[in-house]
């Protein structure tokens, strides 16, 4: 997922950590077809990208974000090009932001160029989608970020998908691993994401499921721990979009949980090992097991245990290990 997938939003807007369903999504993000371009850049010929998302001026981005609003959009997505290569300009981006805001929503950037990068931080985006291919950040720009409170979530499967199918020499997948390390380094959030997809037109196609395994190995390969690679992909990636119902195990909460064999915060391969599932507390699959639904895991291996408890399920930690507990979070 690119850091949260959308459609459907009762449950997070109600806070209703009872009984959701766990075949709806809970957050409705306007992507495809609510993302906002400007003609000449790329996306904008992407078969069924929205024509009256094609913005010029800041006008039309108040416009078009109040038109998102209206429909229930949980957050608005703008897709940013460097300055000149198409996508809205700086006062045109800064404008989609402000309406955001002013309606109470994060704003996401697609943002594959540094100079995309500048324009988003600019612009006062909350989140920066694709670590760029075409140059290393630049000190500034890394503080700037950070200083920001901007969250990256470099989509690295995808950027090096992209970097090896166009081969173009400008563009290098070494630019987005080192962007995902120098942001580390500098204190900044960054969260997992793969950009998964097989829609046509698009540079890489990344598988779904799967896909959040290579992502997680190739973060570590850039300097986050396995415990930090985790924390990307659940309590980082839920604080990032302000959804407070899940992202830790913890009483009270969605028990959205995986069952693995093997240690993650020793060796974060250990996550393909999947031997169960349970999303908002139901059983969903077991790979090689009995159904695990409402069972405790032997004691002594595994941290977690999900049980049902009311009407509603949750999930809770036990106290093997503090830092198995740790790896949940």
């Amino acid at each position: 997922m690119e850091a949260v997938q959308v459609t459907g939003q009762d449950a997070v807007q109600d806070g209703d950590a009872g009984e959701p369903d766990p075949n709806r999504p809970d957050l409705a993000p306007h992507g495809l077809p609510g993302d906002i371009e400007r003609p000449v850049g790329p996306h904008a010929g992407i078969p069924g990208f929205p024509p009256e998302n094609l913005l010029f001026t800041p006008e039309q981005a108040r416009r078009c974000v109040a038109a998102r609003v209206e429909e229930g959009a949980d957050y608005i997505k703008l897709v940013l090009e460097r300055p000149g290569a198409g996508g809205p300009d700086q006062d045109t981006a800064t404008a989609a932001v402000e309406a955001a805001r002013a309606a109470g929503l994060r704003v996401v950037a697609h943002t594959s160029h540094t100079g995309a990068v500048e324009l988003a931080v600019r612009a006062g985006v909350d989140v920066l989608t694709h670590a760029p291919l075409d140059a290393d950040l630049d000190p500034g720009l890394v503080r700037a970020i950070t200083d920001a409170g901007c969250v990256l979530v470099p989509t690295l499967t995808m950027m090096r998908g992209t970097a090896h199918n166009l081969d173009v020499p400008a563009l290098s997948y070494e630019h987005a691993r080192n962007a995902v390390t120098a942001l580390h380094r500098a204190g900044a959030t960054v969260v997992a994401g793969t950009d998964a997809n097989n829609a046509p037109g698009v540079p890489a196609a990344v598988p779904h499921g799967s896909s959040l395994h290579d992502e997680l190995g190739l973060l570590v390969e850039a300097g986050p721990s396995p415990l930090e690679a985790l924390r990307s992909a659940t309590r980082a990636a839920a604080d990032a979009f302000g959804l407070t119902d899940r992202g830790r195990v913890r009483p009270g909460l969605r028990a959205d949980l995986l069952l693995v064999g093997g240690d993650p915060v020793d060796v974060i391969g250990a996550t393909r090992d999947v031997r169960a599932v349970w999303t908002a507390g139901r059983a969903v699959g077991t790979v090689g097991h009995e159904d695990l639904a409402g069972r405790c895991p032997p004691s002594g291996t595994e941290s977690v245990r999900a049980h049902r408890s009311s009407p509603g399920a949750r999930a809770e930690a036990s106290p093997d290990s503090s830092r198995k507990e740790a790896a949940c979070d």
